[in-house]
């Protein structure tokens, strides 16, 4: 079926997931010579642009798939993430919120539009998105972010409480566990 622009697509995906960032690349490409209008394969490449550093063009990708599906809640956030990774803090908010109006439940727009409130020195308001985001203890990057929000609105103890589950958190958290311990510590000194 060399026609079939959902197999191309399905094969990026697999790929991406299995680290052949090359092969997923040409197989999303392929997949959107024979449907340019495809909004999952739109959503595909800008994932492979984001993963590629080149944020600019991956934020084109996802406002594209956003385009031609609105009500994509993940679509959506994936535009809030490429958004902040540029710079662009008012237009990540806004796909942010756009996520969460189509999929209220969404914990990586809920974190990301925490994540802007912090940075826009409102960590108070930040906290019930974050905590929504951080509901899957999976999520061990909102666990972070909820405990940061926590430290910034000035509730330490609860930030040192959220600071220690992101330190036992298993999997591979590095850097979200080497930054909790850091800020554990910068706590506990006081």
């Amino acid at each position: 079926w060399p026609t079939d622009w959902s197999l191309y697509h399905e094969l990026a995906v697999v790929a991406r997931d299995v680290g052949r960032a090359e092969e997923a690349r040409r197989a999303e490409a392929a997949a959107l010579t024979l449907n340019a209008n495809e909004p999952s394969a739109l959503n595909g490449q800008g994932l492979l642009l984001a993963d590629a550093g080149q944020h600019v063009e991956a934020a084109q990708a996802f406002d594209e798939a956003v385009r031609r599906d609105p009500t994509n809640g993940v679509y959506a956030a994936n535009l809030g993430n490429a958004r902040r990774a540029t710079g662009d803090l008012e237009g990540a908010a806004t796909a942010y919120r756009r996520a969460l109006e189509h999929a209220p439940n969404l914990a990586d727009a809920a974190n990301g539009l925490g994540v802007i409130l912090v940075q826009q020195q409102r960590p108070a308001d930040a906290i019930a998105w974050l905590e929504q985001a951080a509901r899957d203890p999976a999520f061990v990057e909102a666990q972070l972010n909820l405990g940061i929000a926590l430290q910034e609105s000035g509730n330490l103890q609860r930030a040192k409480e959220q600071y220690r589950k992101v330190v036992a958190a298993k999997g591979a958290h590095t850097r979200e566990r080497d930054a909790a311990r850091t800020l554990l510590a910068q706590l506990e000194r006081r």
